[in-house]
């Protein structure tokens, strides 16, 4: 919770930053593509090894980001001067959330048993909302057997076939429990 809080401060600092100059998707392509570079062994170690010293991990950052914006690279210089390159990843989640809400994006997350079909898949984005801004990160979990979860946010809606089956046990086990407390009454 407190590492989520912290990577929103900083990446609303640098949304506002980005936002002013007009190059928010420019500085969100730096961060990702940084945060990828970066995810190497060899890399991460520079960046998180305590005898690399931030002046000489400051100047692998303006080796590696040649082409970068200027505000994306002065950000990752912020972050290793206050001892913060590990959250990365975690910046990057939430600047892309606040870049997504700016242009009016919804952003859902779809879990299915087998791959959606293109049809089913612009089925779902006109009943989130608007298709075209509508983004869905579709993920294949075959423990559900059929149908589909939809988190938007905190919400979930959940269509899964083994959500129905515990919503039929517990109605089925209810039934069970009526039908006992007949026969106890009955002489």
């Amino acid at each position: 919770m407190a590492g989520e809080i912290l990577a929103m401060r900083y990446a609303l600092a640098l949304f506002a930053v980005a936002k002013e100059q007009s190059i928010v998707d420019e500085v969100h392509e730096d961060l990702f593509a940084f945060s990828t570079l970066v995810k190497d062994k060899a890399a991460s170690l520079l960046f998180s090894h305590p005898r690399v010293e931030k002046k000489r991990r400051k100047a692998i950052v303006d080796k590696l980001s040649v082409g970068y914006q200027v505000a994306a690279v002065d950000f990752l210089k912020l972050l290793i001067d206050k001892g913060r390159e590990s959250e990365l990843d975690s910046i990057v989640v939430a600047f892309t959330k606040l870049s997504q809400r700016d242009r009016g994006e919804l952003h859902a997350v779809v879990h299915s048993a087998t791959p959606l079909t293109n049809d089913e898949i612009q089925s779902l984005k006109h009943k989130l909302g608007e298709p075209e801004r509508v983004v869905l990160d579709l993920r294949i979990e075959p423990r559900l057997l059929g149908g589909v979860t939809v988190r938007v946010g905190n919400v979930v809606y959940d269509g899964s076939v083994m959500a129905r089956l515990k919503a039929l046990k517990n109605q089925l086990s209810q039934v069970e429990v009526r039908i006992a407390e007949v026969k106890d009454i009955a002489p």
